[in-house]
């Protein structure tokens, strides 16, 4: 069937639809898709990208893949099976009035229902193997045992609110069928305060994550410069949490009168939290990617121009090249000899992992430090 306008819909269609779509002849031309197809592709594309230069950075460095890459692999399949779906919806009428697609589209009604569904079935576990890949991630590299039970508690927290949500996404309606055919024996309960609860404890667990490693990092032996480049990574990442609020104020916003038009924001701010969910988790280990592409080499700190004319030590302190002498000399043997016995005992982690400094976090100077402070934690 050739597409109508407002202006070109035929009476005579319009006097058979029932009155609630009659009242949406006015927004008969009205549509969001344009934003919902740019947003889901720039968005998987960015996923994608980051994932892959994670993948590069372990490259970089030879070392396996441990927990949180493989989970982040597992949420870039998630996602990538969502943004599907997501684009998949739009084709069928997703932000545009129902009036459009009951008129030009029929058969479209009975798909778009059951993708719907599907969409939300994986929206939870999408962002629960981005949160427990950044989990494992932390647990991985930072060594205090009391941080990782604080890791183990945050995350069973997690997986239980991710099931709590898959199940009310999927048992709204029972049995299941009725989500789109009404004329099965069965009951549906209305959404009303749950997604709005389910969106806050989305932020909350969000916030949480990427606030848990910044007292740890403020109290390394490191040098200021170096504690705000850490936490301005994880400032970075966390712009997750800006579209989960986002996200969080669509879904109290919506108004369920009208499926195709009202779910538009909620999926595709949907995708593109799922997405950024994504880029959040690799962004804390994409130093060596930085650094290679910066200075050529993976190893190579910021030294160039910010160690050309002082040596930072660990404690942070700046010594002027022209007053180190003979001493400095002496110095580096011994830092050598340091440096080999920290880097000994800290390269039997998982995955062939260092720690804090393997991933790019911190420099191994500041790996003795770190391991003292712990000790006296633990």
């Amino acid at each position: 069937m050739a597409p109508y306008t407002e202006s070109t819909l035929p009476l005579e269609i319009i006097a058979g639809l029932p009155p609630n779509l009659q009242a949406q002849v006015p927004h008969y031309d009205e549509t969001m898709q344009p934003n919902i197809y740019a947003a889901c592709i720039i968005s998987i594309v960015a996923a994608y990208i980051a994932v892959s230069l994670r993948l590069w950075g372990r490259r970089l460095r030879s070392q396996n893949l441990w927990w949180d890459d493989y989970l982040c692999l597992v949420a870039l399949f998630l996602v990538s099976v969502f943004t599907a779906i997501a684009l998949y919806v739009t084709v069928l009428g997703l932000g545009r009035w129902t009036i459009k697609v009951a008129v030009e589209h029929p058969e479209n009604l009975l798909p778009f229902a059951k993708a719907t569904i599907s969409g939300s079935v994986i929206y939870s576990p999408a962002l629960l193997a981005s949160k427990l890949s950044l989990l494992f991630l932390f647990y991985r590299i930072f060594p205090s045992k009391r941080y990782k039970w604080t890791l183990i508690v945050v995350g069973i927290f997690v997986i239980s609110y991710s099931i709590v949500a898959l199940l009310v996404n999927l048992l709204h309606c029972m049995p299941i069928e009725r989500n789109w055919d009404n004329t099965i024996k069965g009951y549906c309960f209305n959404l009303g305060v749950e997604p709005v609860l389910l969106a806050v404890f989305n932020v909350i667990t969000d916030f949480v994550i990427f606030v848990l490693p910044l007292p740890y990092i403020w109290r390394l032996n490191t040098s200021f410069r170096a504690k705000l480049q850490l936490s301005s990574i994880l400032a970075l990442g966390s712009f997750v949490i800006v579209v989960a609020i986002i996200r969080s104020v669509q879904v109290s916003g919506l108004g369920y009168t009208d499926g195709f038009w009202d779910n538009g924001p909620d999926v595709l701010w949907s995708d593109v939290e799922v997405c950024m969910a994504v880029v959040a988790a690799c962004l804390p280990v994409l130093r060596p990617v930085f650094n290679k592409l910066v200075y050529g080499d993976h190893n190579a700190p910021a030294k160039e121009a910010e160690f050309s004319r002082n040596v930072v030590t660990i404690g942070g302190s700046e010594i002027p090249m022209n007053k180190l002498g003979s001493k400095t000399q002496a110095g580096e043997t011994n830092a050598s000899k340091s440096t080999t016995n920290t880097t000994k005992t800290t390269s039997s982690g998982p995955g062939g992992d260092a720690g804090i400094s393997t991933v790019g976090l911190i420099d191994r100077q500041d790996m003795a430090s770190t391991k003292s402070m712990v000790e006296r934690e633990d």
